[in-house]
């Protein structure tokens, strides 16, 4: 005779399992975080390994001022250019597939390795003397509505005009105003909002760069079905 067994769950492990589930729920922080997920992380690494050559750069620098100055160098400061010359070489070959042309603005000393920051450079006109002159062809003019005409009808590029700076700029935060009895009201009020450990967090209106894309299945797909689905446009 066989019999039949009926397995169910521990009373231990619905409360686990239903105890997470509703951590995940209420708990938004770690979900909404975007640097602690796999994708926030890999982008994180990239700039965690530029920014380590650059200090490895500097800090090979400041170990052979001290052995210029020191005249025979010691022990310690061989070493440790020796150990900076391994690790450096060691970034170098990690952050080459990130490393681009440098490329550099004709009218003014502007720079980037971005070809999106140059174009987004060159949508602001450059001025000589009083006068704004086209980065696309050799047009000049005086009237600022006139070379964003001009760059919009012969180049179909939307330029635009920096705006003068202020003369006080508040420390905190982007705040700037010409009046320095204004600025000193903003101050006081910043300084009550403003918190040092977040100043370098990203601002509220902030989007990461890449997001893992959640596909909706169709209807009547179950099961295995969906996981090979694949979304049309």
């Amino acid at each position: 005779m066989i019999k039949e067994h009926i397995i169910t769950p521990a009373k231990d492990d619905l409360t686990s399992t239903s105890g997470t589930s509703l951590n995940a729920q209420t708990d938004p922080k770690k979900s909404e975080n975007y640097f602690e997920n796999p994708l926030g992380k890999f982008f994180m690494n990239i700039g965690i390994n530029l920014v380590q050559e650059y200090v490895q750069t500097d800090l090979l620098r400041q170990q052979k001022k001290k052995r210029d100055r020191e005249g025979k160098p010691s022990a310690s400061t061989q070493m440790a250019i020796n150990s900076l010359i391994k690790n450096l070489e060691f970034s170098k070959e990690n952050n080459r597939p990130f490393k681009f042309e440098i490329k550099r603005c004709e009218y003014c000393p502007f720079k980037s390795e971005s070809a999106l920051a140059m174009a987004h450079h060159y949508e602001t006109p450059h001025m000589r003397n009083y006068i704004y002159k086209c980065n696309f062809c050799s047009y000049e003019t005086r009237p600022p509505h006139d070379i964003l005409y001009h760059m919009e009808a012969m180049h179909n590029i939307k330029g635009r005009l920096e705006k003068a700076s202020m003369y006080h700029a508040c420390p905190n935060c982007p705040f700037e105003d010409n009046g320095k009895s204004k600025l000193a009201r903003h101050a006081v009020a910043c300084a009550k909002k403003f918190r040092p450990e977040i100043n370098l967090n990203p601002p509220l209106d902030w989007e990461p760069p890449a997001k893992i894309p959640r596909i909706k299945p169709k209807h009547g797909l179950v099961g295995t079905a969906t996981a090979y689905q694949v979304g049309y446009i």
